[in-house]
């Protein structure tokens, strides 16, 4: 049986807190058996989520955010 691909971009930036349970998700998805997923992650420039991110294998685009 072929596995489902998807293309899943998440987003969250300028402090840890919106990142983490992201990550989980990310984790989480990567268990399930039966479907395959390419991740993006958008992000700041200077937020402490791109090092997270990176360090969890996850392709990181940084992008303009104001305050």
């Amino acid at each position: 049986m072929e596995k489902q691909q998807y293309r899943v971009m998440l987003t969250g930036g300028g402090s840890g807190g919106p990142t983490t349970p992201l990550l989980g998700l990310v984790e989480t998805l990567e268990e399930v058996e039966e479907i395959s997923c390419e991740f993006l992650f958008l992000g700041t420039f200077r937020g402490p989520e791109r090092s997270m991110v990176e360090d969890c294998g996850v392709p990181f685009h940084a992008i303009p955010a104001g305050k």
